[in-house]
């Protein structure tokens, strides 16, 4: 608008000038200059203005991208090619430069300073021989200050073992849990101001056993209710008054069935909220996971026939059981149980007397009362990521889906209350408390058919008796439907109360080629995050390597300074 009243002020000029009557031409020589120059100046100001605009958005970009590139190790020489490239691509003015004393960088908080400048013609000014303007813009950037502490939850179950696309799935999380180990503690930045803990999970958790079997979070007395609950095991003290006792009794029979180290869930609501273990209050404390020996496959019975001639037989079980390790008789005084009436089978599973000195039923070594305990150990917060890498490349595909446990895990293990009180307290300012969730199936709890039981053992005892550990709402289970939406219950319930604790939470669905998420794990995932931006799904290695670093690149976030 101004320039063309500008050009129309120049048409109008000309009239005066070329009018010969009195002193008009003599009047516009003088004054007309200045206020030409005066006019036009602000036309070449605006132009000064929206070139010193535009640099300064391509410096906050390059600054913004410099650091990301320090925290990665660039050095001084580095970064300043790096920010010549950048402008370059970023800004089209041929005039703009980078200056030789930037970038700056403070090697101890990261932060990058850029200063760049460039010089606008000017077009008005020029008639008082004033052919350029300089202009100049700078801004710093650098990852966001604070300290982090992050779970690494990552899923090892069975199915980790098929395919996605571009290799098996088990491959590709190690590959990309490796890469953002190494991203969060080679960062110049983030990596000394982070800790990191390390939880695989399957149907279960698992902790060293040499380690913690006597820790004072673990219920070593035998003093939470939980430790004999039918059908399970009724109590018998004169075999074993505590889990760690039957385990000492299992050792005696296979030396691989001392406690592995898993634990069963606490009961509800502890299961879904960070609550510090309290030995005067045995239900807060941790019950070692032992899963019971199931009822033998067949039996021998005897009856009188029509002659009055006494038959022995041997009879299968009609019932289907998964974890039958031990003979049903064992040590035991008392006859064993020849039917197979709910009472019969509830006898032959429950009673302690066969674990002392009994005797195997079969050589199978994933049976046995460690058989839900697979994963390998969580590794406690860390601030280097030596061993949690190596522990990433042990990790195996085993087990069935127990989400739920998975991230409780995972929550307690950067907790400051318990069971480690390894974190700090939540309202440490500045300190940023991280979940990273990633899984490739949904929660599992099988049923089978069978009188006493009703499904597979799990941290949740059996579908007959875990209603103590369920939601008010997802109890009375009877069937893998209603199992599955007890657990996501859990889940959402866990994941709710950590983020009203001050969690941030990243979730990861990692889909297989044969074996898609599905919606309602993929809601699960959505929901538990509580952010779509937090929340990623994949079917493919490059997908799941990707997703691991922008969950990284969202932890330490970039943020401009100045």
């Amino acid at each position: 608008m101004l320039y063309r009243f500008l050009r129309c002020s120049l048409a109008r000029a000309a009239g005066f000038r070329d009018n010969s009557r009195g002193n008009v031409a003599v009047i516009f020589g003088v004054a007309f200059l200045p206020v030409l120059v005066i006019s036009g100046a602000a036309v070449d100001l605006a132009r000064l203005s929206e070139k010193r605009s535009d640099l300064q958005q391509a410096v906050d970009l390059i600054t913004l991208s410099l650091a990301k590139d320090v925290a990665a190790g660039s050095g001084q020489n580095a970064a300043y090619l790096a920010a010549r490239r950048y402008l370059a691509a970023i800004n089209r003015d041929p005039e703009a430069r980078i200056l030789e004393t930037s970038p700056t960088i403070n090697t101890t908080t990261g932060e990058v300073c850029v200063t760049a400048a460039t010089t606008v013609p000017t077009v008005f000014m020029t008639l008082a021989h004033i052919t350029t303007m300089p202009t100049s813009a700078s801004g710093c950037a650098a990852l966001a200050q604070g300290t982090y502490e992050v779970a690494l939850v990552l899923d090892t179950t069975g199915s980790m073992a098929l395919q996605a696309t571009g290799g098996a799935k088990i491959d590709a999380l190690k590959a990309a849990a490796t890469n953002f180990v190494n991203y969060m503690f080679n960062s110049p930045s983030l990596g000394p101001r982070t800790k990191m803990a390390l939880v695989p999970f399957a149907s279960s958790v698992k902790l060293d056993p040499a380690t913690y079997a006597t820790a004072s979070f673990v219920d070593g007395q035998g003093a939470s209710s939980w430790t004999w609950r039918s059908p399970a095991f009724v109590a018998d003290t004169s075999v074993a008054a505590t889990r760690f006792a039957l385990f000492g009794k299992l050792a005696g029979i296979n030396s691989a069935w001392n406690w592995a180290g898993c634990f069963e869930s606490l009961p509800y609501p502890r299961n879904v909220r960070d609550v510090a273990p309290d030995p005067s209050d045995p239900e807060t404390l941790f019950v070692p996971m032992l899963a019971p020996d199931e009822p033998d496959g067949s039996y021998t019975t005897s009856y009188y026939d029509s002659r009055g001639r006494l038959r022995t037989v041997s009879v299968t079980d009609p019932y289907q059981y998964s974890n039958d390790y031990l003979d049903d008789q064992g040590q035991c005084t008392m006859a064993q149980p020849t039917g197979s009436t709910a009472t019969d089978e509830l006898t032959k599973q429950s009673r302690l007397c066969k674990y002392r000195n009994g005797t195997r039923t079969n050589s199978n070594s994933s049976l046995g009362p460690n058989s839900l305990c697979v994963s390998q150990p969580l590794i406690r917060m860390q601030s280097s990521g030596g061993s949690l890498i190596t522990r990433i490349n042990s990790l195996a595909a085993n087990g069935w889906t127990d989400i739920h446990e998975g991230f409780m895990w995972g929550w307690r293990s950067i907790s400051p209350s318990g069971p480690f009180a390894d974190g700090r307290a939540y309202d440490t300012p500045n300190n940023a408390k991280v979940i990273v969730l990633m899984t490739d199936g949904q929660n599992t709890w099988n049923a089978l058919s069978n009188p006493i039981n009703g499904s597979n053992y799990s941290a949740y005892g059996y579908y007959s008796n875990a209603n103590g550990h369920l939601p008010p709402g997802n109890q009375n289970v009877t069937d893998e439907t209603k199992s599955r939406a007890a657990m996501d219950a859990l889940t959402l319930e866990a994941c709710a109360n950590a983020r009203a604790s001050g969690v941030t939470i990243y979730t990861i669905g990692f889909s297989g080629t044969y074996d898609p998420i599905d919606q309602q794990g993929k809601d699960l995932l959505s929901a538990c995050s509580g952010n779509p931006a937090q929340t990623f799904f994949t079917n493919s290695s490059t997908g799941l390597q990707s997703a691991f670093s922008q969950i990284g690149d969202q932890i330490g976030k970039l943020r401009l300074t100045q």
